[in-house]
């Protein structure tokens, strides 16, 4: 399945990030499409990379946030997790109020 995430104007993430099974990483380029301020995810039920539940389950669980490269002092990149989904909707919430 693919799925759409919109983020608020002005946000640019470089990365997809995937925390599963205690191990966080990098979802690979064409598994997540960035384009501007919007990432465009390609879920499959029961892929490791992907899907945090059991395989086969016709339940994808999708433990991940949009992240922006971070310049560290030594010229090397790191990796912020600057939006989490769950401030995303927070956000939007407040907002609309």
């Amino acid at each position: 399945v693919t799925v759409t995430i919109t983020l608020p104007p002005g946000v640019r993430p470089t990365n997809y990030v995937k925390c599963i099974a205690s191990s966080c990483f990098r979802l690979p380029a064409s598994k997540a499409v960035i384009t501007g301020g919007s990432i465009a995810l390609t879920l499959t039920d029961g892929d490791p990379e992907t899907d945090a539940s059991p395989a086969g389950d016709g339940k994808i669980v999708d433990p991940g946030a949009p992240a922006i490269a971070l310049k560290k002092s030594g010229g090397s990149l790191g990796l912020g997790l600057l939006f989490p989904l769950i401030g995303l909707a927070a956000l939007r919430r407040r907002k609309q109020h």
